[in-house]
């Protein structure tokens, strides 16, 4: 191969010129501002069902302590801060939604609100205080009884600052 013309590869010129440096904390973390959170990523639930990819729809009756966690979520929401739910009810009535950060239990919740829409749409839960998560705390969407929810992501916004708890 040598008379042919071939000639060994330098090994030591191949690859990054520097050392890649990156963050092992930063792995798996998500902007909970910037993209919105698919119902179906949650890292837990408790008496709740999923349909197929689509996110939390109602199986055979939710819990009434319902609960779905959300591992590594990171948002820097100053006040007033809401999160913004796309979901609906299957039937007419109204449904609890609350948002906890820490536990799932209700000395943990930032801010409730009541869905009565039947269809899709965007519900605002207005948390009381600004919000700042740093993706080590998990958030827990708290379900009171049947309902779809596809995605939630939290929003800066003056206009939910009166639909506190």
């Amino acid at each position: 191969a040598w008379s042919l013309g071939f000639r060994p590869i330098d090994g030591a010129a191949m690859g990054p010129t520097k050392a890649l440096r990156f963050d092992l904390a930063e792995l798996g973390r998500v902007d909970a501002m910037a993209r919105k959170i698919q119902a179906e990523r949650s890292s837990r639930m408790r008496g709740l069902w999923r349909e197929g990819s689509f996110g939390i729809a109602p199986g055979f009756g939710f819990d009434g302590e319902a609960w779905a966690m959300f591992d590594h979520l990171v948002a820097d929401c100053p006040a007033p801060c809401a999160v913004e739910l796309r979901a609906k009810i299957p039937s007419s009535g109204a449904v609890q939604v609350r948002i906890a950060v820490g536990s799932p239990r209700d000395e943990a919740v930032v801010g409730s609100a009541w869905m009565t829409n039947t269809e899709f749409e965007t519900v605002n839960v207005a948390i009381s205080k600004g919000l700042s998560l740093d993706g080590i705390a998990p958030v827990f969407l708290l379900l009171g009884s049947d309902c779809y929810v596809d995605w939630f992501r939290f929003v800066a916004n003056s206009s939910v600052a009166g639909l506190l708890i």
